[in-house]
């Protein structure tokens, strides 16, 4: 074990799961970029690289709330994305999307409730 983490403390749940969700949302992002229509393959287009961008800064934003290190990308990048799908929920009116802001919003919270964990 680490001085570094010996003086942090053992892992949190909160931040543990909040890392997770973001893990998971950027590789549920990098798996959207990634489809490709049946009998056709895998092509990178702009786009694609744009969102598979995406899918590894929220890997990294969950990265860090485990680790500990950048509260503030720990928590700007979940919170960024929070307000671009309210955004989106809102031009649109699709409601169903209302979840995927709640998500971000409860990882931000997660997150800032355990900013004395971070250095």
């Amino acid at each position: 074990m680490s001085s570094n983490q010996r003086d942090r403390g053992p892992v949190t749940i909160e931040l543990v799961v909040a890392g997770a969700v973001m893990i998971l949302s950027g590789a549920a992002v990098a798996e959207l970029a990634l489809i490709a229509p049946a009998g056709s393959s895998v092509s990178l287009t702009p786009a694609s690289l744009l969102i598979l961008l995406l899918a590894l800064v929220l890997a990294a934003s969950g990265i860090e709330s485990i680790r500990r290190r950048h509260f503030l990308y720990a928590v700007l990048v979940p919170a960024a994305l929070a307000l671009v799908n309210l955004g989106y929920v809102i031009q649109t009116g699709q409601a169903a999307a209302i979840v995927s802001v709640l998500i971000f919003v409860v990882v931000v919270a997660l997150v800032a409730s355990r900013r004395s964990d971070f250095t």
